[in-house]
């Protein structure tokens, strides 16, 4: 239901209620950032994807329905790898437009944090075994 209102909402040019977005992060946040790509809305795309990583590293998590976040002691999280590649992608064909390729800076600088965080919390979960 969230993907049809989705769909049917950019087919006419409308922007997404807030009401709208906050239910489709809790239910499915990477088919909300594909939704997003696929309409060429690409910094929406980049911003969310941003707000997602810095959940799942905990800042946030209750707005995407997370119960945990990114730490040694707690379950993982899952992060959309392919919607993040195929963003990325797009993000670098179009640099030449200064808000994308800003949005791309954003991105990268928030995907290193996390892949830092990754490591610092694989290393945890190691000395703790």
């Amino acid at each position: 239901l969230h993907r049809v209102v989705t769909t049917r909402l950019f087919t006419l040019g409308a922007d997404l209620p807030p009401w709208l977005v906050a239910g489709y992060k809790k239910k499915d946040a990477a088919e909300l950032i594909r939704l997003y790509h696929s309409q060429g809305k690409l910094e929406a795309a980049s911003d969310l994807a941003i707000e997602y990583l810095e959940a799942v590293m905990g800042k946030g998590g209750e707005y995407f329905g997370l119960e945990s976040s990114l730490m040694a002691n707690q379950r993982p999280a899952w992060v959309p790898w392919t919607v993040l590649d195929r963003l990325f992608l797009e993000l670098a064909d179009n640099v030449a437009i200064p808000a994308l390729s800003t949005a791309m800076k954003r991105l990268e600088k928030t995907v290193d944090k996390y892949l830092n965080t990754v490591e610092r919390v694989s290393r945890d979960m190691v000395a703790r075994a």
